[in-house]
């Protein structure tokens, strides 16, 4: 590829690349153990008010695909489905972390790689392999760059990882997949004041908006929407 930056190009490579095999048995165990932790903080947060919002916007959206909303099975579009399943994960803020460069939640991506996978009709096994591919793009931006330190929320890692999980999810190709990680990174540059001071439903929030925005930029991708070619430049 040569209409992106060697960032953009390296994320999109590693991600259309990976397959089952080259995940070692621990890692693909360690990705089951955070998926059932992820699943068990979203039904810890079933019913917090937020959550309880974005499951009443779920049930009054509809679209091919469709995805469900975890627990209730309202079917709604696959982004929306993202929102509302990753603000359930993080609504009681007990989901994994990630301490590096910039701190984060690693896991802010599964439930949007889920709702990609249930759209696409993906097996398991497959899902676990996009899993894979979106949690390890977000630890590597969180080893990469400090975003807090400039006022940028750490969300914008998720958006990007989710846009991997996606295309993943969906058989992209390197140059799909590069212009979705582009435009998720172009597109979601989200203020750290998010989760300052007199914190608003909002804290949760931001990271369910960033994954919702990933899966929807791979879902352009697909159909040939090309994103920035210097956006990590």
């Amino acid at each position: 590829m040569n209409d992106v930056d060697a960032v953009t190009e390296a994320i999109a490579s590693y991600a259309t690349g990976l397959t089952g095999n080259d995940i070692p048995a621990a890692a693909l165990h360690g990705m089951k153990r955070r998926l059932v932790d992820t699943m068990g903080c979203a039904l810890g947060g079933f019913n917090g008010r937020p959550v309880t919002i974005a499951r009443q916007v779920a049930a009054t959206t509809r679209g091919e695909p469709s995805a469900r909303v975890f627990f209730s099975g309202e079917v709604t579009t696959v982004e929306t489905a993202a929102f509302a399943n990753s603000l359930m994960v993080r609504y009681l803020d007990f989901n994994d972390t990630y301490m590096a460069r910039e701190g984060g939640h690693p896991s802010d991506v599964i439930a949007a790689t889920i709702a990609a996978a249930d759209g696409a009709g993906l097996s398991g096994a497959g899902a676990l392999v996009a899993m894979v591919a979106a949690f390890e793009t977000v630890c590597a931006l969180a080893e990469s760059e400090s975003l807090g330190a400039h006022g940028i929320d750490h969300s914008l890692h998720v958006a990007i990882g989710s846009a991997v999980g996606a295309c993943k999810v969906m058989g992209l190709t390197d140059r799909q997949t590069a212009h979705a990680v582009a435009m998720a990174t172009a597109s979601n540059v989200a203020l750290k004041v998010s989760r300052d001071g007199q914190l608003s439903m909002w804290k949760s929030g931001s990271a369910a908006n960033a994954a919702k925005s990933g899966v929807f930029c791979a879902r352009l991708a697909s159909m040939g929407m090309t994103g920035p070619g210097d956006a990590f430049m």
